[in-house]
This record gives structure tokens, C-alpha cells and sequence, in this order.
């Protein structure tokens, strides 16, 4: 089974004996007013082994403690919620994970024990509450995807697959849990959340990894390899798998990678050299390099709404062998000022993932679809506020303030047209934006 370059890494410093590991995948109901309660997912069972029992609670909720970062040491936080995986060893020597959680909200900036052996990637789902990661409980295991609500700390193993699944990520509009089916040929799965079925994106002989969806959900990039022993490039294919195409004329090898707000650029890390950033335009078809502190390694950069780039940074003595120090940071794509937004502790930096942002624009109308229908109008942003009135299906409301967040979501301040005012939770497709 295949290792990431970070895991290698960490392997050979800390913990020698680190078997494999692998993935997961995932099911969400929608409601016109979120909850924070998690309900197995019955509709996987079907196309996992006969274990349906393994779709239960794992264990009790998880504590999630405040982590002992000075938040006013270090450069303002996105609004983004960013969840970082680590690595770490027991006294027993064996591995552990967790999950660190930062943000401006008091249930952020914590950390939580996985009951894990070891984690390979997480992503937040489209509302922002929840996270899937892959992950396995012990050496008999194999990877399977996990779900846990970072405002309860409730968990759930979501399913018991024979073939391991890694590198997985939530599609943009909910409809989808993605990851890569690491079997001979590593594959990429399309696990759609209304029925539990499954799509195979690609039947290569070679082996892909690292899916990322684009922002309007249209495309995926991810990296292809010949074999487990050839560098990876960066190809993009339409959502439904076809037109796949290489996004370099030459061949600049890819580790991981982010796409820009807009679609029109990706962001990505480079194994050689020791992980510099670059940015590809992908109209231009040209590669920029963004030029910061060449002795600090740099991996999973994710570009931000606000035309910032945060990523991993790291320090090594000698050589990539054995870590000094590393902290997440935070670069403008406009001037190239870096900032540090949190400062490595114990353990090693496996993955970045950041929550998506609503994206209305305050001042302007919206109008209520279907999916918005029913939507609770509260008095204040939380779910325990009074209810002043339902929206309807084709009301038109204007966006007054926003976004907060309260209760594990964010919030918006609306006007009706009979004046009346109000406050919504935000939910995936409730509006369409009306024309100016």
C-alpha cells in the first residue's frame, strides 16, 4: 500500500514500524434547519462487507479541550474553520492521531483524540459541522471513513470496506463523498450520498490520487502516477470522468495541491526542492513560483476566498529526515506577506483542510428555492431562539448582515419585503441569487 511523501517522512523519524494505511466514505441527510445529531447511515450498507453493526458509534463523544495556542500571538484567523490532522506516538510506541481545530468560534481552536491508529486525510462537509476522515483502528484494520461533529464530538465509523479508501474529500454541493480506492491500480470513486451508490471516475492502469473538486463543482484534479515508483502530475477530468487531460506541457512534479476561488488557477507543492508553492494558470498555461523563505518546506496549500494561501511550513535539520519545527501559515497571493497563524506542538502534520464560506453579498436580493422552503426566520443567529416565520418557496429576501456564526453554523440577517427581519441558518442551495 502506497505512502505519501508527509508519511514517509514521518515514519522514518518517529515511528518505524508504521504498517499502511488506507480510506473511507460517508452519507448526510439535508434538512431545512440543520442538526447537530448524527443517525447511522443505513443506506451504505448494502455495498460494504457483512458487517453492517461496524455503522455505529465508535465511542463515546470525544472530548474536544482547548489547545494551549495564544491565538493574539499570531496573525489573524480566515474565517475559513481549518481542521489539521497530526500524527503522533503513545508511550506504548505505537501511533496515534488527532485532529486540531482553529477558527474564531469557542469551540475552536481545540484538538481531539482520533481512535485511530492512523489518519490519511479529512474534509469538511459544505455546511462546515461536520468532517470525514480516513483512518484505521489497529493493524487488522483496514482504512474506512469516520464522521465526527466537532460541536458534540460525536463519532461514527461510516463503513466497513474490504478494499482500502484514502485521499477523500466532500464535493462542493453535498451530493458527493470522493476518495481513491487504493487497490492495484489506484482508482477514483464517486460515492453519491442520496442512495449509497457508487461511480468509478477512472479505469487506468496507471494509479490517481489526491481528487480535489473544483469550486463549482464542475471538475476534479488530481494526480496521476504510472506506477508507484514514477513522480506525480496534475490532470483534471470533468465530474462525471471524461475528459482528462494533463494540466503541464512539461512535466513539473505535484504533491498537493488547491484550485483558486474563481476555478481559473490551481495552487500546488512540489516534492522537489523541498516542497516549494507554485501557482498554474490554467488558461495561460503558465507556472509562477510564489517566492518565500526557500528554507522553509511547504506542503497542502489551500487558497482562500480572500486571495491568501495557507499551508504547512516546515524546518528540517539537515535534511528532510528529521523535523525541527513546522506551523501552519498564511501568504497573500497579492503581495506575498507571510504570516504565521499557528505554531506546530507535539506530533507530525499530516493534512489541512478548511471549511467552505457562504458567499451571499450583504446588501443584495436573494431569492428562496426550494431547498429553502421552510426555512426557520429566528429572532437572534441560534436554534434555540424564537421562530418569527417560515420562509417560502420564491420569497425574495435581502441579505441585511452576515455571515456569524452560532450553534455550529453560520448565520444571516434577512429582510422580507414586508420589512420584517430575521435571522437563517445557512444551508446548501436555500437561495438563487436574483439579477441586478
Amino acid at each position: 500500500m502506497r505512502l505519501n511523501s508527509l508519511q514517509i517522512c514521518f515514519t522514518s523519524v518517529i515511528v518505524t514500524f508504521l504498517f499502511f494505511f488506507t480510506g473511507c466514505s460517508s452519507v448526510m441527510k439535508k434538512t431545512n434547519e440543520p442538526t447537530v445529531l448524527l443517525t447511522p447511515i443505513s443506506t451504505l450498507t448494502k455495498h460494504l462487507s457483512n458487517t453492517p453493526e461496524s455503522i455505529l458509534p465508535l465511542s463515546s463523544p470525544l472530548s474536544i479541550t482547548p489547545t494551549s495556542t495564544e491565538a493574539d500571538n499570531f496573525a489573524e484567523l480566515p474565517p475559513n474553520k481549518i481542521a489539521l490532522l497530526l500524527a503522533g506516538v503513545n508511550s506504548d510506541a505505537t501511533s496515534n492521531c488527532k485532529v486540531v481545530l482553529l477558527g474564531n468560534n469557542q469551540k475552536l481552536n481545540s484538538e481531539a483524540d482520533l481512535d485511530a491508529l492512523f489518519c490519511n486525510s479529512i474534509s469538511w462537509s459544505p455546511e462546515g459541522q461536520q468532517l470525514v476522515y480516513s483512518a484505521y483502528k489497529d493493524i487488522s484494520d483496514v482504512s474506512n471513513l469516520f464522521l465526527i461533529n466537532i460541536y458534540t464530538g460525536k463519532l461514527k465509523r461510516l463503513s466497513s470496506f474490504i478494499i482500502p479508501a484514502i485521499d477523500v474529500v466532500w464535493s462542493p454541493n453535498e451530493n458527493y463523498i470522493t476518495y481513491v480506492e487504493d487497490a492495484e491500480n489506484a482508482d477514483i470513486v464517486n460515492l453519491k450520498l442520496s442512495d449509497g451508490s457508487f461511480q468509478k471516475l477512472t479505469h487506468t492502469s496507471g494509479l490517481e490520487s489526491n481528487p480535489v473538486w473544483s469550486p463549482d463543482g464542475k471538475q476534479i484534479a488530481f494526480i496521476y502516477r504510472e506506477d508507484r515508483a514514477s513522480p506525480g502530475y496534475l490532470w483534471i477530468m470533468d465530474a462525471n470522468g471524461s475528459n482528462r487531460k494533463q494540466t503541464f506541457e512539461m512535466q513539473v512534479a505535484v504533491s498537493q495541491f488547491s484550485w483558486s476561488p474563481d476555478g481559473k488557477k490551481l495552487v500546488f507543492s512540489s516534492p522537489q526542492k523541498c516542497g516549494g508553492l507554485y501557482v498554474f494558470d490554467i488558461f495561460e498555461n503558465s507556472i509562477e513560483p510564489i517566492s518565500i523563505n526557500a528554507q522553509m518546506c511547504k506542503s497542502n496549500p489551500l487558497w482562500l476566498k480572500d486571495n491568501s494561501i495557507i499551508f504547512i511550513g516546515k524546518n528540517y535539520i539537515g535534511d528532510a529526515a528529521t523535523l525541527r519545527n513546522w506551523g501552519v501559515f498564511r501568504v497573500s497571493v497579492i503581495d506575498f506577506d507571510v504570516r504565521q497563524i499557528w505554531e506546530g506542538q507535539e506530533g507530525f502534520p499530516l493534512f489541512l483542510a478548511v471549511s467552505p464560506v457562504p458567499s451571499l453579498e450583504v446588501g443584495r436580493e436573494y431569492l428562496i428555492t426550494a431547498a429553502g422552503a421552510n426555512l426557520n426566520v429566528r429572532q437572534t443567529a441560534s436554534l434555540s431562539a424564537q421562530i418569527i416565520l417560515k420562509l417560502n418557496e420564491n420569497d425574495k429576501i435581502k441579505v441585511l448582515d452576515g455571515p456569524i456564526e452560532s450553534d455550529g453554523y453560520y448565520w444571516w440577517r434577512i429582510e422580507l419585503p414586508n420589512k420584517e427581519t430575521g435571522w437563517i441558518a445557512d444551508v446548501y442551495g436555500w437561495f438563487d441569487p436574483l439579477r441586478q
